[in-house]
This record gives C-alpha cells, structure tokens and sequence, in this order.
C-alpha cells in the first residue's frame, strides 16, 4: 500500500519534521548562490552539491533515509490527513523549541543575577 498516515509511527513522523528542518537550513545556505549564479555549468556545480548537502544532512537525522523522506514528502501532498499530521508535529516542535529558548534565557538571566550579587559582596 506505501506510505499513510495510518502506516507511519510518531517516531518517523518527528524524524521527517527533523529532516525537513535540515533540509530548509541547506537550502538557506545555497539556494541564493544558485539564484546569483549566471553560468550554467557553475549553476548546475552548486546545484550538486546543493543536493549533496542535503542527502548528508537527511542521514545525520536518526530513523530516516533520504528516500524515506522523499516518499514520506511524496505521500504527504497526496494525503491530507498525514499533511495534517506532521504539520502538527512542526507546530509542537516550535513551541517545544520556544519554551526551551525561554527557559535557557530565563536561566541565563538568573546565573548574570547572581554573579552580579556575588561581585557587589
């Protein structure tokens, strides 16, 4: 049957939101450069080595392969439930991602406080 949303884990989904996330950070890396390049042959270089970047990165993430995550992408705009979902998914790992970077400041704040009171004794 291939990939649904019924045959995916919640493991694989987070794995494709990491993948996503990685990929997106390649591709601010070099999609400007390519968009900047005139000549052809050094355009289709950087374009290379574009999907290269991207393949890489795709592999650092644990629970997918690069073909998991371009089927995965595939079956995704086929099927609006598994859109859906992993759409959630990226909207959870924001907030987690706010609330971390929330707490850490919080925490930061707190340790300057107190090398602060410690200078003024």
């Amino acid at each position: 049957p291939g990939i649904t949303n019924e045959t995916l884990s919640d493991d694989k989904i987070r794995s494709f939101v990491q993948a996503m996330a990685a990929v997106r950070v390649v591709g601010q890396q070099f999609v400007p450069q390519i968009e900047a390049e005139t000549d052809g042959a050094k355009r289709a270089e950087l374009m290379d080595k574009a999907n290269n970047s991207i393949v890489r990165a795709i592999d650092l993430i644990a629970n997918i392969t690069p073909a998991e995550y371009k089927a995965i992408d595939i079956a995704a705009q086929q099927d609006e439930a598994l859109s859906q979902r992993i759409l959630a998914d990226i909207k959870k790992a924001g907030e987690e991602g706010r609330t971390a970077a929330k707490e850490e400041a919080e925490a930061a704040k707190e340790a300057e406080e107190a090398e602060g009171a410690e200078k003024a004794e």
